[in-house]
């Protein structure tokens, strides 16, 4: 039986001055008589020979090679591999075998030049709903007890910088990995080594809110009498003041990027009614807060994302005003300046989003609301990107609904518009849409940098771990069929785009994963693993990584459980450690994947950079031993078990029932790469 591997990395692929280089490793009995790369350039096919290289010691494969220019064509490099006999031909893509030509969106791809935000990819984010994370100001605005706005409390250190301290070295200065055995606290390590690490600040810092306190503005105790009539709607207290106090936690935890829903100003809890785009909402403690948080996350050089609810405002916004109290809102006055920027029937009736009366649909047919929220100069969208704010990206709420005459209309035009709007700005400024359903029309045509990725990661992770969809009703996935939803999304985005993909295991619009688990509440650590370990980049929804649970709206957005006893300690230590491995592994945030075994409840993927692995066992049900298929990624790696208690036989794993085991190692030997002399 012919194999074959191929990755978009090292050492599959190798850039060369104005050249890049890709090779093909293929293993069996049938080794065709020539080998093909088809690439595209310019959306036109075109077929080069590969040349076969001598053998390379102790490999057990044979490797073609080949390149193709970088110089012309479009950024976005498409290619796969054809392979002639003398009566048959076979194509290999990131879906394996084919014996017709694949479709160009099942096909490897590559950016080169990639013009995406960069820095995506090394992040841990953490996405915060404002009102139930921390409270840090009473009803005066003033700071909370323990915490100064001045430089005499100095903020943690950078992770980055803690990350690199933290990390053991060999004699030669290579980085080695953290032990299973030892569990070396990144921390600990930063203050050996002489800086000053996160939790160096945290008794500075820390201290502002007692565990569990609630503000002087709270309308009841944090997080108590909790309850489906009223809890929607209940202010907390928690505000930006609370998010600064509470940076030390953040960095402790390895976050390094952070997503807030809505912060400006609105009535509601949410803030998903808009009533002025201008303002941070004054229960978060208003323009100032937002400024003092976004300078210390400056000084830790950590990224920070708004929500963009550009899709509709709230009735009370003064463009629409509802209640009439300008006298001149869309609402009532058919002469109003704002009435083009709403769609309406010919009875007068505001359309809006879902039936929701209090959210009526903002139009993009209107020149002016364009103006106003992207194209303008000082736009919307450009205003927060700008000094002083200077925040890193949007995250653009029920992005694919946006558009005109009350639908979505020139939806791709109005959110690339967006985009370019930002970019203006920041080149390197981050657009992650929001999409429930298939996010790759966006993604393709890059109106958008990357997308929550329900569809490719949360929903598929859901199926094969809990057996439930997003309307919760029941599904039954072999790994096999899992495998084969998460690789048939992700083939169709460039690999650059894979690792920008944001993932989640839930969010503020889904229940608590762990309440989606039910009775299999012992896997909830196989989809934490999965999270930090599988293509994108991990977001940490507020509370999941001590615990906290919930159904849909509103229980998964219960206040975030301050007192330690109220804290799953085991699962914040486990979130810790895969955050500071991340941070510590260049496979895990640029590597190629590849699904090693899916049968059963049986699904294993290994991680590839260069000489890096980190290999991923999830075992759903019944455990048990399973071989594991030769593959020169795996064969000559040293081994290290980092988390679970699954083991390695000389031919295969050894696994518990509802496990997850995690293995890092690194290749024997240099496995030459693309562009290496014989």
């Amino acid at each position: 039986m012919l194999q074959a591997w191929h990755l978009p990395v090292a050492p599959f692929m190798q850039k060369r001055n104005r050249h890049l280089i890709l090779s093909l490793w293929l293993a069996g009995d049938e080794l065709p008589d020539a080998a093909l790369l088809r690439y595209e350039q310019d959306n036109e096919e075109w077929l080069l020979p590969m040349q076969l290289l001598p053998e390379q010691s102790g490999l057990g494969c044979r490797r073609y090679r080949t390149e193709i220019p970088l110089d012309t064509g479009q950024p976005r490099r498409r290619y796969c591999f054809k392979l002639l006999w003398q009566e048959s031909q076979r194509w290999f893509t990131p879906l394996g075998w084919s014996a017709a030509p694949p479709g160009q969106m099942s096909q490897f791809a590559v950016d080169l030049p990639d013009n995406g935000p960069q820095w995506v990819a090394d992040q841990v984010f953490y996405q915060i709903f404002t009102d139930r994370f921390a409270a840090g100001a009473d009803l005066n605005g003033a700071y909370g007890r323990g915490i100064s706005s001045d430089s005499r409390h100095p903020l943690p250190a950078e992770p980055g910088a803690a990350r690199q301290a933290a990390a053991a070295a060999d004699n030669h200065g290579h980085i080695l990995p953290v032990t299973a055995a030892s569990n070396r606290d990144p921390h600990q390590a930063a203050a050996a080594a002489g800086n000053r690490g996160p939790g160096q600040a945290t008794a500075e810092m820390d201290n502002d809110l007692l565990p569990g306190e609630p503000s002087a503005g709270c309308a009841q105790g944090w997080g108590q009498n909790f309850e489906e009539d009223g809890s929607a709607g209940t202010f907390f207290g928690g505000d930006l003041h609370g998010v600064v106090a509470k940076l030390p936690w953040l960095t402790r935890l390895g976050v390094t990027a952070l997503y807030f829903n809505p912060i400006f100003s609105a009535p509601s809890v949410h803030k998903y009614d808009t009533k002025d785009y201008r303002h941070v909402d004054e229960r978060f403690g208003g323009d100032q807060a937002l400024l003092r948080l976004r300078k210390a996350t400056q000084r830790l050089r950590m990224r920070l994302i708004l929500d963009g609810v550009f899709n509709h405002t709230g009735e009370t916004h003064p463009w629409f005003d509802r209640d009439d109290e300008g006298g001149s809102g869309a609402c009532h006055h058919p002469d109003s300046l704002h009435r083009q920027w709403y769609s309406f029937t010919p009875e007068g009736e505001a359309l809006d989003w879902k039936g929701h009366a209090s959210l009526p649909k903002l139009d993009y047919a209107s020149s002016a609301l364009v103006h106003e929220i992207y194209s303008g100069k000082d736009s919307v969208v450009r205003h927060w990107l700008r000094p002083p704010w200077q925040i890193d990206g949007w995250r653009l709420d029920v992005a694919h609904m946006l558009g005109e005459s009350g639908g979505a209309k020139n939806n791709l035009h109005h959110i690339n518009g967006i985009t370019r709007a930002a970019k203006s700005v920041n080149p390197q400024s981050f657009i992650v849409g929001e999409h429930f359903g298939d996010a790759r029309p966006w993604l393709q045509a890059d109106a958008e940098d990357a997308a929550m990725n329900y569809r490719g990661f949360t929903l598929p992770v859901w199926a094969f771990l809990a057996g439930k969809d997003i309307a919760g009703h029941h599904i039954s996935l072999t790994a096999q069929e899992c495998a084969r939803w998460l690789e048939e999304y992700r083939a169709g985005l460039s690999h650059q785009q894979q690792l920008r993909m944001f993932n989640q295991l839930d969010s503020h619009d889904t229940p608590r994963f762990i309440t989606v688990l039910g009775s299999h509440g012992r896997r909830l650590a196989l989809g934490v693993v999965w999270l930090f370990c599988w293509p994108g980049a991990p977001c940490i929804y507020y509370g999941d990584e001590v615990g906290l649970d919930g159904g849909n709206d509103p229980f998964c957005r219960k206040p975030f459980p301050w007192h330690e006893a109220d804290q799953d300690q085991a699962l914040l230590g486990l979130y810790r450690r895969l955050a500071w491995l991340r941070h510590d592994s260049p496979a895990l945030r640029y590597g190629g994947c590849q699904v090693v075994i899916a049968r059963e409840g049986l699904l294993v993927f290994v991680r590839v950079y260069q000489q890096e692995r980190i290999l991923v066992a999830l075992q759903r049900g019944e455990g048990g031993q399973a071989t594991l298929p030769w593959s020169p990624l795996l064969s000559g790696v040293a081994w290290q078990r980092l988390e679970g208690e699954g083991s390695q036989t000389s031919d295969g794993l050894v696994l518990p029932e509802d496990s997850v085991t995690l293995w890092r190692g690194k290749a024997g030997q240099r496995l030459r790469l693309a562009a290496d002399p014989a």
